[in-house]
């Protein structure tokens, strides 16, 4: 998996941000999520959630998955990709949620970070979240086989 040339640069450029304000955008996607798609409220563990496991997790993987597409040389993340997407199946996670998930995590790193997200920075982040979610369906495949 590879980010388009374009996405590519403003990723690298935006990655430190990003990662800087991570738990402060996962604080903010939950949930808005939630409040739009009370339906996921049965895939996502309520007691996890306030503890804060999830948004931890979700912005460490997210993260580490920029890192490994910016850089060749970075630990091979499908193994972590494998866990995600196993985890996701036994949650009942659905195809279509991947949709809600990647709208509410944009829209979150937009709130959080306001002016500084530009259309084009969203669109290069969206990428790496569609990578990152076409990387967990196909993990899941290949783990049933």
């Amino acid at each position: 998996m590879h980010l388009s040339p374009q996405p590519y640069v403003l990723v690298e450029a935006s990655a430190a941000v990003v990662a800087e304000h991570a738990n402060a955008i996962t604080g903010v996607f939950y949930p808005t999520m939630f409040e739009a798609h009370p339906e996921l409220l049965n895939v996502f563990t309520q007691a996890n959630q306030t503890v804060g496991e999830p948004p931890r997790a979700l912005a460490a993987s997210v993260m580490a998955f920029a890192v490994q597409l910016l850089d060749p040389e970075a630990p091979d993340f499908s193994p972590v990709m494998r866990r995600i997407a196993h985890k996701h199946v036994s949650l009942g996670m659905k195809a279509s949620s991947y949709t809600v998930v990647g709208h509410h995590l944009i829209a979150a790193v937009k709130l959080v970070q306001g002016d500084a997200v530009t259309p084009e920075i969203a669109a290069a982040w969206d990428e790496v979240y569609w990578l990152f979610a076409v990387g967990d369906a196909r993990a899941h495949e290949l783990g049933r086989g």
